[in-house]
């Protein structure tokens, strides 16, 4: 799996901003599509995306959710490449 994202600069942080996705395969596509995996931070209301990681996201009744950077897809073991672009 390969993901570009490139970093714009949010007051003083950093917002990262997907810019193109590539699966390694259709498990993989699938779990994407649900939001079960995704590039960044769970989205809330928030306008800041401060992850650049592939990330699992795990979410409890109480409406806490918990990220796990993940460098491997869990379904068929290829590694996950995650590069900045630069504009």
């Amino acid at each position: 799996m390969r993901v570009k994202y490139k970093t714009k600069k949010v007051s003083s942080m950093n917002h990262y901003e997907l810019v193109e996705v590539e699966f390694c395969c259709e498990d993989m596509k699938k779990a994407w599509e649900d939001y079960f995996v995704h590039f960044g931070s769970f989205p809330d209301d928030s306008f800041i995306n401060g992850s650049n990681a592939v990330n699992i996201y795990r979410c409890y009744p109480e409406g806490v959710v918990e990220e796990m950077p993940i460098r491997y897809c869990p379904f068929c073991g290829k590694k996950i490449v995650v590069e900045e672009v630069l504009e």
